[in-house]
């Protein structure tokens, strides 16, 4: 990098490389991830004192907008939430948007799995014909999502997820992504929770056909 009177090398800089999940074909998670997560977030909501126009889990907070998102989900329920979502709440990256992020990414490792690529493939659909209701620079990341790109910490959370670390990395990973912004990332915390409950169902129906 250099410009008009100064230049930084970067040779030496360490270079960030995303986790690639192509042909990953793991176990589902377990449930106790989600209940930790769960957990970690009400956590920190307490200790930031944040306030979100989502409902982070269900039903809390109260006075919230609920989300309501199902591995079987025909595309009108499906197209109801995310009219709801897109868009929704304040800061540059809204609510909504930061929680979809989240619930994407936390799918992407698992799409080996039929109904969940059916789910996310849908999902995604529905996401690309709603991105103008958002800001320009949630509309970005938005379409990076769509492509399967999700910041450092939220790919970080979900390798950690991925490849069943240990209990307290993961949660260390879930506190990293909600350091991200006053509470983009505490949002994003909520849709990979929300997106975690859609794989245990999943992993419902395949123990039930085992």
């Amino acid at each position: 990098m250099h410009g008009e009177g100064w230049r930084v090398l970067l040779d030496g800089a360490a270079r960030w490389a995303p986790p690639s999940f192509e042909g990953w074909c793991g176990p589902l998670p377990a449930p106790e991830v989600a209940a930790a997560l769960a957990a970690e977030l009400r956590r920190h909501v307490g200790t930031e004192g944040l306030r979100s126009a989502l409902q982070w889990l269900p039903g809390w907070p109260a006075y919230a907008r609920e989300v309501s998102l199902g591995l079987h989900d025909d595309l009108h329920q499906l197209q109801q939430q995310v009219v709801r979502l897109v868009g929704f709440g304040t800061g540059l990256t809204p609510d909504g948007d930061d929680f979809l992020l989240g619930y994407l990414a936390v799918l992407t490792p698992w799409l080996n799995i039929e109904p969940v690529a059916a789910h996310h493939a849908l999902l995604k659909q529905l996401i690309a014909a709603q991105l103008s209701q958002t800001t320009d620079i949630s509309r970005h990341y938005l379409q990076l999502a769509l492509q399967g790109d999700f910041s450092e910490p939220v790919a970080r959370l979900v390798h950690a997820i991925s490849r069943h670390v240990d209990l307290k990395k993961i949660r260390f990973a879930a506190d990293c992504v909600m350091q991200v912004g006053s509470a983009s990332g505490t949002d994003s915390l909520a849709g990979v929770i929300s997106g975690l409950r859609t794989l245990q169902a999943a992993r419902h129906e395949a123990l039930s056909i085992d």
